[in-house]
């Protein structure tokens, strides 16, 4: 079986979704005009109790830290698009790519939400915590919301060449910190899965360009979207194909099951009786040999010098009264 690819591309542009450096394999794989869609698989802390007092399950373990990457696959062209993320339906962060100087940059690398100029919380995996209490989330807008990467991209025209240094931060919502956001146990469909920010990083300050939107307002030039949910629940739906790995045995034991199979094959080539060999058909000799020769002095007219051994009883067929050629060969 090959194995499933890790990006979505279209348009001239490629995205992917890596988890700790490592590209993540997308499933389900679906084009829709310019919006491109699939499946990816999400790791987080397991659900190990509930709270006594709130008597909602939460989630202990380290929670998988993930970055959105996008590249403009199509460099013959001179244009430049705007790249904006979006994560459970909170905007994350937007960056320029082209080949438009002087924001010339193919491949951008989002892990974060900027919070400052020079820093940052990571973007990572979570459990969504349940709770049967009212004041959990009901909110169908957030709700449908969760689970979903989404890439946005936007043609667009740099308004001017110079560039300056980033002074853009983001409000971070309430949902996207951790431990605020609890959901209703009727709510479970959802997969168990949304994404939460790390501690504040520090990062080295960005620059930043001017730009003009080519693109209608509210739409985009092209979409990505990735559907995040935990590995068994895309199994259980058969998104993801299961794995089934053999048993390891060791190699001591498979050398000793190849020894004792040498051992029975050469027991039962021992045991079997050997075929006999098959002698060659004997040319026939002895009566009939003569009953030949006698034959062919008949057809030349010569006498033949053999004995014909004769046998006196009552003949079928006779050359002579009372005297019948034996056909048969003697035992």
């Amino acid at each position: 079986m090959n194995p499933p690819p890790t990006s979505l591309s279209h348009l001239g542009f490629e995205s992917w979704v890596t988890c700790e450096g490592a590209p993540v394999p997308v499933y389900g794989v679906e084009l829709h005009g310019n919006r491109a869609t699939c499946w990816i698989a999400s790791e987080a802390g397991k659900a190990r109790g509930s709270s006594p007092v709130t008597h909602f399950f939460y989630s202990t373990g380290s929670a998988q830290e993930f970055a959105v990457n996008t590249k403009m696959v199509d460099t013959t062209v001179s244009a430049s698009a705007a790249i904006g993320i979006s994560v459970d339906g909170a905007r994350i962060d937007g960056q320029v790519l082209g080949t438009v100087w002087p924001a010339v940059k193919l491949e951008s690398n989002i892990k974060g939400v900027s919070v400052g100029p020079s820093s940052l919380q990571r973007l990572k995996f979570s459990s969504v915590a349940l709770s049967d209490e009212d004041s959990a989330m009901k909110d169908n807008v957030v709700l449908a919301q969760l689970g979903v990467i989404a890439v946005q991209v936007t043609r667009c025209a740099l308004v001017s060449p110079n560039t300056r240094i980033s002074t853009t931060s983001h409000v971070v919502p309430e949902h996207l910190k951790s431990g605020h956001l609890t959901v209703h146990e009727r709510a479970k469909k959802l997969g168990g899965h949304h994404t939460t920010l790390g501690a504040v990083e520090q990062r080295k300050p960005r620059r930043s360009v001017q730009i003009r939107r080519l693109e209608a307002p509210g739409a985009s030039f092209l979409e990505f979207e990735f559907k995040y949910r935990p590995k068994d629940v895309l199994q259980a739906q058969d998104i993801i194909p299961v794995e089934r790995q053999l048993p390891s045995v060791p190699l001591s034991t498979l050398m000793k099951r190849a020894r004792e199979s040498c051992a029975l094959d050469d027991t039962t080539n021992a045991d079997r009786p050997s075929k006999k060999t098959k002698k060659p058909k004997e040319e026939p000799g002895g009566d009939a040999g003569a009953l030949r020769a006698v034959i062919r002095s008949f057809d030349v007219g010569e006498p033949a010098d053999v004995k014909v051994k004769v046998e006196a009883k009552h003949p079928k067929r006779t050359f002579n009264r009372d005297r019948v050629i034996d056909l048969t060969e003697d035992d």
